[in-house]
């Protein structure tokens, strides 16, 4: 299958342009005139404990106010994915004037109602609002500790921070305690009052970043002690290995040298001792089992390295982090644009095993990771429905995704493919590898040589080069926090790379030295252990560092922690397969095979 330059740059420009939007969405100009009419929106409400536990506004028995004339902000396809719907408030300001105090509604409580409002309180419900794209959070209400009495705010009072035309910043204080009894009735109340501020425009998200947590010292210090550790581990292992490649390759030469002279007077050379890697030279370059799979994943694991990079940059470039939805839009964006790596990388390293079946690394290439994770979120989404949360997936967000996925990711991982397969990058040429038609056996291993305890060793070390910066992240998601430094998380990154590939290289040198010259999926597999410690430590994060509790918020919380295992497990693998390769490329081109 080929496709013209036209047509491929047609799929390219389809991709920007739907990248862009993605990106670009919920932006607003955010300029006002004096007296302009403003508006205050109603997200959702949800349990403090479990992030993704919220629901619609409406849940709770609130007087219920019509819409007006007006449109209401749209949402992206990544704020739809985060349950994000907002709705009209019935609260509304003008521009720079002051709302002394204005009634919202009165409403007298029925039984039900005040059932449903104390469970709220009880169980430290709170809202959200948005007003000009910032967000408002607030309590439901509040239990006096001495008597247990359930009370629920009745008052809002707002004080909007601005500079010449354009809204800084929104603080809310909940006020009016009133107890929730029967039969009564509840006058829910606002008051607005504008306040100038020096701060400038491209401020006034800094209220929301929580400098003192990001900030921390532990967190500077896992930096430091992360490249302190990276820097040992690579010393250790160019000076370890150096001098024992130094020495093999003089054996071997001094053993090939004595073979000669051996030969030449008619002597047994069954005694002649060639060991360790060395003794693998025409087995090395044998095809791997399941070839069609590992070439699979090997693409995929790239592709989610470009990804993750290309996230970064562009959260580097812009602070996209203020927009609802920005980082769903970003991934969704940059999945469809590398697209193409994952069909390229998996059909070169086929092709370069000189395999035939391309069509099957294909169908795995395009089919594995949308399914495996639609089969996690499709789940999720079963409970999200059964609890009426707006965590649910909307089906029209679901319907686009499914198009984007076959109308753009695709053709474009066709096109990689075809790319793959007649410009391949691994190239072969410059290999002296013997293929002999027996394989030699592997002889029996010691438990300390055995595939699985090398595939958990392997990722023990790149687990705690990330430790920290994990942490933050962890909390930064289940927490209610935005994580704003992404140059940390580029830098931890560069630091995973370097630690996997030195791990790796070492692993993968115990391996052939045991006398096993099926290396490929033991690279790839030990270094993908790294997401099985991450997956490990989600426990212990879970049950000390939250208070997360239910059916619903658990079967989120380890829904999404599997998601990003996988995710991250494939990154790990593919860049421990890659460095192993290079390593293998190298000792075993300076053997004088003949």
């Amino acid at each position: 299958m080929s496709l013209s330059y036209q047509q491929t740059l047609f799929l390219f420009l389809i991709t920007i342009c739907c990248t862009t939007n993605f990106v670009q969405c919920d932006l607003e100009s955010h300029h006002y005139e004096d007296g302009e009419k403003l508006h205050f929106y109603q997200n959702k409400i949800g349990k403090l404990e479990n992030p993704q536990q919220t629901y619609e506004y409406s849940r709770l028995p609130f007087c219920q106010r019509k819409h007006e004339d007006f449109n209401l902000p749209k949402e992206s396809l990544g704020s739809s994915f985060q349950g994000n719907k907002l709705f009209y408030s019935g609260m509304k300001a003008r521009f720079k004037k002051d709302t002394k105090y204005s009634v919202l509604c009165k409403q007298t409580l029925t039984q039900d109602d005040v059932e449903k409002f104390t469970t709220a309180v009880q169980e430290n419900f709170w809202f959200e609002m948005y007003f000009d794209s910032l967000p408002i959070w607030g309590m439901i209400g509040k239990v006096d500790k001495e008597n247990e009495q359930v009370s629920l705010f009745t008052h809002k009072s707002f004080t909007i921070l601005f500079n010449d035309d354009r809204v800084i910043e929104v603080n809310l204080v909940n006020e009016g305690l009133v107890s929730i009894i029967p039969n009564e009735e509840l006058v829910f109340t606002y008051s607005i009052n504008w306040v100038e501020t020096d701060k400038t425009f491209s401020e006034r998200f800094e209220k929301y970043l929580n400098n003192d947590f990001f900030h921390h010292k532990i967190h500077w210090f896992s930096l430091v002690n992360s490249f302190v550790m990276v820097l040992i581990i690579v010393v250790i292992v160019f000076i370890i290995l150096s001098n024992i490649l130094k020495k093999d390759y003089a054996k071997f030469t001094q053993d090939m040298y004595d073979y000669e002279n051996i030969f030449e007077n008619g002597f047994d050379t069954e005694f002649i001792d060639e060991t360790g890697w060395k003794q693998l030279s025409g087995e090395i370059h044998r095809i791997p089992s399941q070839l069609t799979f590992l070439a699979s994943l090997f693409g995929i694991g790239i592709q989610n390295l470009v990804i993750i990079i290309l996230f970064i940059i562009i959260n580097l470039i812009g602070q996209f982090y203020q927009h609802r939805g920005s980082s769903a839009n970003i991934i969704i964006g940059v999945f469809i644009v590398s697209s193409p790596v994952s069909g390229y990388i998996s059909s070169a390293y086929y092709a370069y095993n000189r395999a035939t079946e391309w069509k099957k690394t294909l169908a795995i290439t395009i089919l594995f990771q949308p399914v495996t994770y639609f089969i996690i979120i499709f789940f999720l989404n079963l409970v999200s429905t059964f609890n009426k949360t707006t965590s649910m997936v909307p089906f029209k967000a679901m319907v686009i995704l499914v198009l984007l996925w076959l109308f753009l990711c695709v053709p474009l991982t066709v096109v990689g493919n075809f790319f793959g397969r007649n410009w391949n990058i691994f190239d072969t040429s410059k290999l002296r590898i013997i293929s002999k038609t027996n394989p030699k056996p592997i002889p029996t291993k010691r438990w300390y040589l055995q595939s699985w305890f090398l595939q958990l060793c392997g990722g023990f070390l790149p687990f705690l080069s990330i430790l920290i910066e994990l942490y933050f992240l962890m909390t930064s998601f289940w927490n209610f926090k935005f994580h704003y430094l992404f140059g940390f998380i580029f830098l931890v990154l560069v630091i995973l790379v370097i630690v996997i590939s030195s791990v790796s290289v070492v692993i993968i040198y115990i391996f052939l030295n045991s006398g096993d010259y099926k290396w490929q999926w033991m690279a790839f597999l030990s270094s993908a252990s790294t997401s099985l410690y991450v997956w490990l430590y989600s426990f212990f994060y879970f049950f000390t560092r939250t208070a997360m509790s239910g059916f619903f918020q658990t079967s989120f919380y380890f829904g999404y922690m599997t998601v990003f295992c996988i995710f991250f497990g494939l990154i790990c693998g593919s860049i421990g397969l890659i460095s192993s390769r290079i390593f293998i490329i190298q000792i075993y081109k300076n053997l004088k095979i003949d």
